[in-house]
């Protein structure tokens, strides 16, 4: 079967809690996480804004019935609808999608040929370590972004709220 891990970040100690830590620094694809960073530089670019972020669906049936209509960043992110990820990212070109993440530090930054399907396959390359790192810098905006897209990421990737306590996140 396949090989787990998990790795936990504590931000007022600074201590990370890692199971099974051999596993937490080999790089797999990303799938649908890296649908953070395609937003946060879709925003930085300008191909969207915290305020103008709706695409307009293209008609074509997907295989998801929640991703056939129009998406906005909330909802496609919590839908995770690839076609507004894809669109943001050929507004963006393939050069400055990897310049983008090889600047961030994500991963192997290698995007390859194919810009529709990098980070469900074989070229870009991810640890859950180096993802956990990229959380903590996209929290403390440690990427030095305007402030209004790094909280327009965050929103998107909100889940819920108890006792003070906010929980955000993406599925993969």
């Amino acid at each position: 079967g396949a090989s787990c891990c998990a790795v936990i970040y504590e931000s007022n100690s600074d201590k990370y809690l890692v199971y099974n830590p051999s596993e937490s620094t080999t790089r797999i694809a990303p799938c649908s996480t890296c649908k953070i960073y395609s937003a946060l530089n879709a925003l930085e670019q300008g191909v969207i804004t915290p305020d103008d972020n709706m695409v307009r669906w293209d008609n074509i049936s997907r295989e998801l019935p929640e991703w056939n209509h129009n998406q906005n960043l909330e909802s496609a992110m919590k839908n995770s609808a690839n076609w507004y990820f894809q669109y943001l990212d050929e507004c963006s070109g393939a050069q400055e999608l990897e310049e983008f993440y090889r600047r961030i530090g994500y991963g192997n930054g290698y995007i390859g040929n194919n810009i529709t399907y990098y980070w469900n396959g074989s070229k870009l390359k991810i640890s859950p370590l180096e993802q956990v790192e990229l959380l903590k810098k996209l929290y403390e905006n440690g990427f030095g972004f305007q402030q209004e897209n790094i909280d327009t990421v965050k929103s998107a990737i909100f889940i819920s709220e108890y006792d003070g306590n906010k929980l955000y996140g993406k599925t993969g």
